[in-house]
């Protein structure tokens, strides 16, 4: 019923609320109307009186459908991105960041909103200068991505005054538990065509270090969402919703 996006991605959250339980996850993610839904029927014993993830899957397309019918069809043979699923998990009701854009003659402060991360092929070949890489790599990594979007060259035109391109910075109020990033579709010759998954992100955020280790990927091809989960132990997981296979994978098979 064209539901691979929302599969793909409850796979993942389902997997780390039943790992690390209901109290860390609610540290990691932020407090919303779906990600409280989600926690209400994950925590009902009800719920595993069927089929959980069937039941958490219709609850989900029922609250986003209310939500937004053309983005989150309920019926018929239209589905969604797992970009856009997620991007409702993460939502927050605050601003959590602040942009510091600067140029020779100014320097704006914004309050901003970090949950979804998104950059496209010219955001890195725009800004990759600033961090002494490649604007045409051979390999991109997640390490390189995070610090092109944490600092970045403006797409939003030179300044007025000094005829500078404004260069942002990114400065986080409240340190995210999960960092979600998606990459741009992969094409022959793009830079985005080598991208080798970090298992572990480590950075400096409000003077101190902070650590995330990778704990699920989401691929899109011909059409279709699949999923992995990666465990506490480092085992990979594989999920395939269409004919509804979760298989042990060997680590390494993710990271070649």
């Amino acid at each position: 019923d064209y539901s691979c996006a929302y599969d793909s991605i409850l796979f993942v959250l389902a997997n780390l609320y039943i790992e690390y339980g209901c109290e860390s996850f609610e540290r990691l993610v932020p407090d919303n109307d779906t990600a409280n839904l989600f926690r209400r029927v994950m925590s009902d014993p009800v719920s595993y009186a069927t089929d959980i993830s069937i039941n958490v899957r219709n609850a989900l397309r029922d609250h986003l459908s209310s939500i937004d019918e053309g983005e989150f069809p309920r019926r018929g043979s239209c589905y969604t991105s797992a970009r856009a699923v997620i991007d409702m998990f993460f939502r927050r009701s605050a601003n959590n960041a602040i942009r510091i854009s600067t140029c020779r003659c100014l320097t704006v402060q914004q309050p901003v909103t970090t949950g979804m991360w998104y950059m496209s092929e010219s955001d890195w070949t725009r800004s990759a200068h600033l961090h002494a890489l490649p604007a045409r790599p051979l390999r991109v990594t997640i390490k390189d991505y995070m610090n092109i979007l944490y600092q970045y060259v403006r797409s939003s035109g030179p300044c007025r005054n000094c005829g500078d391109i404004p260069v942002a910075n990114i400065q986080t109020r409240e340190v995210p538990g999960i960092i979600t990033v998606t990459l741009p579709d992969v094409c022959d010759n793009n830079a985005f065509s080598n991208v080798h998954i970090d298992r572990v992100i480590e950075r400096q955020l409000n003077g101190e270090l902070h650590v995330w280790n990778l704990f699920g990927v989401v691929y899109f091809g011909n059409n279709h969402f699949t999923a992995r989960y990666v465990d506490r132990k480092g085992a990979v997981w594989f999920q395939e919703s269409m004919a509804d296979v979760t298989v042990y994978r060997d680590a390494d098979d993710i990271f070649s």
